[in-house]
């Protein structure tokens, strides 16, 4: 267990802005300490009698074992008296109507809980500070979940929100986040307002648009306000090496080649640009993202993986050089623990059928699982687990300890993800350097992944270098 002062001086400073704050974003790397700055706060606000209770939202699997894991952690926050809404809406209900110091719900029962409170006085006493792990999952200002957040935090005196990754694609991510921890005070109007007043339409429907130049440093001013970082030098994250020189360029067969060839013609079509030639910029983040997105491209990525889903119960093959990849690499990685990150079910299978029976971490999972197998990779016990990028992406504690190896068997569209899953291992806690290796066909789709989710990055990174410090 440890003790109080074993908080390093940038975890007490952002405890601190958040007992002072009335609204705040707090933003950290993966394993910088946001957690445990959060818990010191709501414990020291509990002794002053300035709040009642708290309530602490998060993503499922964060809320089921990385908050229950730190409070028992740490010496000043073991007798916090806590519990998790889980389980039946009736069982989550009688939970809530306890009485407890925190309060823990996951961030797919949201619907549910506020629904719920309304139940219960404004006023009522139990309830005076929401803290909102990983801010960024409501970054999209139309989504249910996040407009029902932007009523619903009105009731607390105090909201903080945590996230390592503020800026998915743009300043119009930190719409919405910005107006949950600060209610209308930040921009005084709604979404379409704000759209109107700093962003300019690029394309004659409305549906695209980019923030002016001439906006950028009004709408950064107010992000300031409102946002707290811990710098990078202080929150002693574990760099991860990746890149070209890190990568493995997998060869395609002549069936690929030509149904690769039928589906670009498909793609074309798909997206308007019919008897054109597809050029792509990876800078042309409206066009990328409707790529990502498309049916036809979604279909080139499972070609690249050696099938092709062909209707709901045929599954066509090709010659797969991308196991022959992950097969060289983990021989010349010599058995050290290893995640394999795959997305597709398919993806599962051949894993499977060319290096046998493995731990999953993935969509089908369950929580006993989940839990079991992270103990078992965290004691190093597990040589070769699979996992699925959105399941472990966010909140995953103890990972570091078993193993510093990540073989990205599918690419993703998606930086943040990128990020959040390496910084799984790459955290405090790790004692070597963490190597990630990433399986890229020879061709564009592929390419392009790769490219999208670096250029992301290095926007995320210059981001939150020119926010406030602490």
């Amino acid at each position: 267990m440890r003790a109080r002062s074993d908080l390093r001086p940038a975890q007490v400073r952002l405890a601190n802005e958040f007992k002072e704050s009335l609204g705040l974003q707090g933003v950290a790397g993966m394993g910088s300490g946001k957690t445990a700055a959060a818990l010191t706060a709501i414990v020291d606000l509990l002794d002053e009698g300035l709040i009642g209770a708290a309530i602490i939202i998060a993503p499922v699997r964060v809320a089921l074992t990385t908050w229950p894991n730190e409070v028992a952690k740490w010496e000043h926050t073991k007798d916090l008296d806590f519990v998790v809404l889980h389980g039946t809406p009736e069982k989550r209900l009688r939970l809530l109507k306890e009485k407890h110091q925190i309060y823990i719900a996951s961030i797919d029962s949201i619907v549910w809980l506020i629904d719920a409170l309304r139940k219960f006085k404004d006023d009522d006493p139990r309830w005076d500070m929401l803290v909102i792990d990983e801010l960024s999952r409501f970054a999209s200002p139309r989504g249910e979940r996040t407009k029902k957040l932007f009523r619903f935090t009105e009731r607390f005196g105090a909201v903080i929100g945590l996230t390592g990754t503020p800026r998915r694609k743009s300043l119009e991510d930190q719409f919405a986040p910005i107006r949950i921890v600060s209610g209308d005070t930040a921009w005084g109007m709604g979404f379409d307002d704000w759209r109107k007043q700093y962003c300019v339409s690029t394309d004659f429907q409305g549906f695209r648009w980019e923030v002016r130049e001439d906006a950028e440093p009004k709408i950064k001013k107010v992000i300031d306000q409102w946002t707290i970082t811990i710098p990078p030098e202080e929150a002693t994250d574990i760099p991860f090496n990746y890149g070209a020189d890190f990568d493995v360029v997998t060869p395609l067969d002549k069936a690929q080649k030509d149904d690769l060839e039928e589906l670009q013609s498909e793609l074309l079509i798909e997206l308007g640009r019919e008897g054109t030639e597809l050029v792509v910029d990876p800078g042309d983040e409206a066009f990328v993202a409707a790529l990502s997105r498309a049916v036809a491209s979604g279909k080139m990525s499972q070609i690249l993986q050696g099938f092709l889903y062909r209707d709901g119960e045929t599954v066509q093959t090709y010659k797969n050089a991308k196991l022959d990849a992950v097969d060289d690499l983990l021989q010349g990685i010599n058995g050290e623990n290893t995640l394999l990150v795959y997305h597709y079910r398919q993806d599962l299978i051949d894993l499977r059928k060319r290096f046998g029976d493995m731990p999953v971490m993935g969509a089908d999972t369950t929580d006993d699982e989940f839990v079991q197998y992270l103990a078992r990779w965290s004691a190093g016990d597990v040589p070769l687990m699979a996992v699925h990028a959105a399941s472990v992406s966010h909140g995953v504690d103890g990972m570091q300890h078993g193993g510093r190896r990540i073989i990205w068997y599918c690419n993703t569209w998606s930086g943040e993800q990128f990020a959040q899953l390496n910084k799984r291992i790459a955290r405090p806690g790790q004692t070597l350097p963490v190597y990630v290796h990433r399986i890229v066909a020879d061709h564009w789709v592929d390419r392009l992944k790769v490219s999208r989710v670096e250029t992301a990055m290095v926007g995320e990174a210059e981001f939150i270098a020119s926010l406030r410090r602490i």
